[in-house]
């Protein structure tokens, strides 16, 4: 039966050894890269992915790692810029106003949440 890499074309650099368990090495390892990047450039795997995208087969993961490669990476981050206004800069005006505002608003929550029956009184 003959190998994926040598169906590909692929060299084989792991040194030849009988009886000796092949260990990796820096050449190897380049080797891997290329052989990696042979194999997915080849068109049996580009069909085999484009089959598998067609029929809805192809994991999400790599779904979306094609995303990242076609379009980039969002970013994973959301800088928040405080833009409120500082209670201690506001005129008493201004903080009476504010305050008065939210009263209003968690009434209007409390009624929300709890309607009041017929008589109660909501303040």
């Amino acid at each position: 039966m003959e190998t994926l890499a040598d169906f590909l074309g692929a060299l084989d650099r792991w040194p030849a050894a009988d009886d000796q368990q092949r260990q990796p090495t820096a050449s190897s390892r380049l080797s891997a890269r290329a052989f990696f990047r042979q194999f997915l450039a080849s068109p049996e795997y580009r069909q085999g992915l484009l089959d598998r995208v067609r029929l809805g087969t192809l994991p999400p993961a790599l779904e979306v790692l094609m995303y990242h490669y076609a379009y980039g990476k969002p970013t994973e981050h959301v800088e928040v810029k405080d833009t409120t206004e500082r209670l201690e800069d506001l005129s008493l005006e201004e903080l009476e106003k504010r305050v008065l505002h939210l009263a209003e608003l968690a009434r209007q929550l409390r009624c929300e949440q709890q309607p009041a029956e017929a008589g109660d009184v909501v303040h």
